[in-house]
């Protein structure tokens, strides 16, 4: 029997369960589906407007339990939504009006049953054997306590329980309440260590195993940041591992990623609690974040197929990492994906001391392109024996490291890079006298270069506010930028160029 042989009836329902994947297809295949397709089309159009692309640039953004409303009272939204932006608008201000609007399905236990039936059923609930009524009597208290407060942005449990509708799901930004979740910790909540945890947990498992029907994020590409950069904000590492390893995700940036596993790091340490699987992850970019060598080991250590890899070091609260190791951050990215990495970037957003310099990046073999800090090199060297910091050593007799003993920039680099930027400041002395950093790193540059680097197309040294350096720099066969913007942090190339850029908190 053809498809076409169908009554009109049955070709509708076919037509219905095709939204909207391949609606417009199939609609479009003869005159009889077309026809019979019409009175679907504005509900076709209608929803994909609404949810395909909802960057949530409205009043109600951030709010996860009105997203749920609409999905209990249209089952197809789910299916049309793609991009999924759950931060709170900080540029609209909610009139009183718009807030009862808002507010009006809170207080209808009509809307809330409607609700509490689509969450209830959801396949994960079940796999993860949590009580349903703890998990709905959760959501009631977050919701009583919107009510309360007039704040309809998200809060954990609504989060969550929305993360288990949304099948189609190719980018997402998780609200900044995200990150006071301690999914993992020790110092987890024993409330989200009853129930969420054991959620989040099948959310990311349950799909490997045969035969389960859910499918929620099954087909997310992308994680965007979830805070904006603040030295008191924590946005834990810990909290990401869930997204880290669904089957599809290939981009992870965000910022205030915070994960320190020695040194003080205590409460924001990192480690893979769920069964080892690959994750296959492309591209890590981490803003603003704070991160010992021992936290990006364990990291890259179940992402096998990161090729592009950018970081940018900055100070957390209390001062954490504080002193920060560039030699041995390297080192540890190196030892895990230095073979296969074509992207790296290694700047800093603030830091007290360098303890150890960055001099050799020969293990990233198939390394491309390049951008760095001039900081990360202006230490010691591990190889010596000193470091710099609260925690300062040098070996008793030996000569305290000055920069002016690190060789040309040219022999630290592997002969597959393509393009170097670097980022500096440049003090001329009184006397007339280079900076001793740029000139040791310039010395000889260009016949080091034609040497060792015969792929090496660009090498641009980025100076800030200023251009004394230009003929220095040129003199060795260099481009010369002069970086005019205010702010040294947003000095690098990458960070002003991160995905959907950095939105930084409002004063």
């Amino acid at each position: 029997m053809s498809l076409l042989s169908l009554p009109p009836e049955l070709l509708c329902e076919v037509l219905n369960w095709s939204l909207p994947e391949s609606f417009e297809s199939l609609s479009l295949t003869c005159r009889k589906l077309y026809k019979i397709a019409q009175p679907l089309v504005p509900i076709h159009n209608s929803l994909r407007k609404r949810w395909q692309h909802d960057t949530g640039l409205t009043p109600r953004r951030g709010d996860s339990l009105r997203v749920l409303y609409e999905i209990a009272l249209e089952p197809l939204v789910p299916r049309y939504i793609k991009r999924l932006n759950l931060q709170e608008n900080d540029y609209v201000r909610w009139d009183i009006e718009y807030q009862d609007t808002e507010a009006a399905f809170r207080s209808d236990s009509d809307a809330m049953e409607l609700i509490r039936k689509v969450v209830c059923e959801s396949p994960y609930l079940k796999a993860a054997d949590v009580d349903l009524e703890s998990w709905w009597e959760e959501i009631e208290k977050e919701s009583q306590s919107n009510l309360k407060d007039r704040n309809f942005h998200s809060v954990p449990f609504a989060i969550v329980s929305l993360l288990l509708f949304l099948p189609r799901i190719r980018e997402l930004q998780l609200p900044r309440q995200w990150a006071e979740l301690r999914l993992g910790s020790r110092f987890q909540d024993e409330t989200e260590k009853r129930l969420i945890q054991p959620v989040m947990n099948a959310l990311t498992t349950c799909p490997r195993t045969s035969g389960f029907e859910g499918k929620s994020l099954h087909e997310l590409e992308r994680i965007l940041p979830h805070s904006s950069p603040d030295y008191e904000r924590r946005a834990e590492l810990q909290n990401l591992e869930h997204f880290l390893l669904l089957p599809n995700i290939r981009e992870v940036f965000t910022t205030n990623c915070t994960a320190v596993n020695r040194h003080g790091g205590g409460a924001v340490s990192f480690d893979w609690t769920l069964p080892y699987h690959a994750s296959r992850i492309r591209r890590i970019e981490l803003a603003y974040s704070c991160m010992d060598p021992h936290s990006v080991s364990l990291l890259l250590s179940r992402v096998p197929s990161v090729e592009v890899f950018k970081y940018g070091h900055d100070i957390k609260w209390h001062g954490l990492q504080g002193d920060w190791n560039a030699a041995r951050f390297v080192e540890a990215i190196a030892q895990c994906s230095g073979p296969r990495l074509l992207e790296l970037a290694i700047t800093v957003h603030s830091c007290l001391d360098m303890e150890n310099g960055v001099t050799d990046f020969h293990a990233f073999k198939q390394l491309q392109k390049l951008e760095i800090d001039a900081t990360i090199i202006n230490a010691p060297p591990v190889w010596t024996g000193q470091r710099r910091g609260h925690d300062w050593h040098v070996p008793e007799g030996a000569a305290r490291w000055t920069c002016d003993r690190l060789p040309c920039l040219a022999t630290m680099l592997p002969p597959s890079l393509e393009e170097l930027e670097i980022n500096f400041d440049h003090d001329i002395g009184h006397d007339g006298t280079e900076d001793p950093l740029v000139d040791a790193l310039t010395r000889d540059f260009a016949s080091e270069r034609e040497k060792r680097l015969p792929n090496l197309r660009k090498a641009l040294w980025r100076q800030y506010r200023s251009d004394n350096a230009r003929k220095l720099v040129e003199s060795q066969g260099c481009s010369h930028e002069k970086f005019k913007g205010l702010a040294w942090d947003t000095m690098p190339r990458w960070v002003r160029e991160f995905s959907f850029g950095i939105k930084f908190a409002r004063d």
